[in-house]
Protein backbone atom coordinates (compact mmCIF):
# COMPACT_ATOMS: atom_id res chain seq x y z
CA UNK A 1 0.00 0.00 0.00
CA UNK A 2 2.43 2.18 0.91
CA UNK A 3 4.65 1.53 -2.93
CA UNK A 4 1.20 2.32 -4.51
CA UNK A 5 1.08 5.50 -2.63
CA UNK A 6 5.08 6.37 -3.47
CA UNK A 7 4.49 4.95 -7.26
CA UNK A 8 1.54 7.97 -7.38
CA UNK A 9 3.25 10.53 -6.50
CA UNK A 10 6.20 9.47 -8.35
CA UNK A 11 3.71 9.43 -11.69
CA UNK A 12 2.25 12.95 -10.62
CA UNK A 13 5.35 14.74 -10.54
CA UNK A 14 6.43 13.15 -13.34
CA UNK A 15 3.36 14.87 -14.87
CA UNK A 16 3.89 18.09 -13.08
CA UNK A 17 7.86 17.96 -14.49
CA UNK A 18 6.77 17.05 -18.13
CA UNK A 19 3.83 19.82 -18.23
CA UNK A 20 6.58 21.86 -17.10
CA UNK A 21 8.90 21.54 -20.21
CA UNK A 22 6.39 21.17 -22.74
CA UNK A 23 5.08 24.68 -21.33
CA UNK A 24 8.55 26.21 -21.70
CA UNK A 25 9.27 24.33 -25.36
CA UNK A 26 6.32 26.05 -26.52
CA UNK A 27 6.60 29.24 -25.57
CA UNK A 28 10.65 28.86 -27.10
CA UNK A 29 8.55 27.89 -30.41
CA UNK A 30 6.55 30.79 -30.08
CA UNK A 31 9.15 33.59 -29.22
CA UNK A 32 11.47 31.97 -32.48
CA UNK A 33 8.25 32.22 -34.47
CA UNK A 34 7.60 36.23 -33.69
CA UNK A 35 11.98 37.02 -34.04
CA UNK A 36 11.25 35.20 -37.45
CA UNK A 37 8.31 37.16 -38.59
CA UNK A 38 9.96 40.29 -37.62
CA UNK A 39 13.09 39.96 -39.05
CA UNK A 40 11.03 38.81 -42.39
CA UNK A 41 9.85 42.82 -41.96
CA UNK A 42 12.73 44.63 -41.50
CA UNK A 43 14.51 42.56 -44.08
CA UNK A 44 13.82 44.55 -46.79
CA UNK A 45 16.19 47.91 -46.30
CA UNK A 46 14.68 51.78 -46.72
CA UNK A 47 16.96 53.74 -49.00
CA UNK A 48 16.31 57.19 -49.61
CA UNK A 49 18.04 58.98 -52.96
CA UNK A 50 19.34 62.12 -53.55
CA UNK A 51 20.63 64.02 -56.36
CA UNK A 52 23.47 65.96 -55.61
CA UNK A 53 23.84 69.60 -56.44
CA UNK A 54 26.68 71.98 -56.97
CA UNK A 55 27.84 74.36 -54.39
CA UNK A 56 29.76 77.62 -54.16
CA UNK A 57 32.93 77.25 -55.61
CA UNK A 58 35.86 78.26 -52.82
CA UNK A 59 39.09 79.77 -53.49
CA UNK A 60 40.77 78.06 -50.50
CA UNK A 61 39.77 75.65 -47.65
CA UNK A 62 40.74 77.16 -43.98
CA UNK A 63 41.29 75.07 -41.28
CA UNK A 64 41.97 76.15 -38.18
CA UNK A 65 45.49 75.88 -36.23
CA UNK A 66 48.88 75.91 -37.89
CA UNK A 67 51.75 73.34 -37.96
CA UNK A 68 55.17 73.53 -36.97
CA UNK A 69 57.96 71.32 -36.04
CA UNK A 70 58.28 70.25 -32.75
CA UNK A 71 62.32 70.72 -33.38
CA UNK A 72 64.37 72.41 -36.24
CA UNK A 73 67.41 70.62 -36.81
CA UNK A 74 69.54 70.31 -39.71
CA UNK A 75 69.77 67.43 -42.73
CA UNK A 76 72.83 66.27 -43.51
CA UNK A 77 73.77 63.99 -45.92
CA UNK A 78 74.47 60.58 -45.13
CA UNK A 79 77.32 59.76 -47.77
CA UNK A 80 80.62 60.81 -47.51
CA UNK A 81 81.02 62.57 -50.62
CA UNK A 82 82.93 61.95 -54.00
CA UNK A 83 84.44 58.85 -53.96
CA UNK A 84 86.93 59.80 -56.50
CA UNK A 85 86.01 56.67 -58.81
CA UNK A 86 84.72 57.69 -62.39
CA UNK A 87 80.80 56.25 -63.24
CA UNK A 88 82.21 54.33 -65.89
CA UNK A 89 84.34 52.47 -63.88
CA UNK A 90 81.72 51.50 -61.35
CA UNK A 91 79.22 49.87 -64.19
Amino acid sequence: MRFLKYLILLAVVAVALGAVVLWGINARIKAAAGVSAETADLDVPTVSLIHPKRGAPSDEVILPGNIQAFIDAPIYARTSGNSGTPISALA
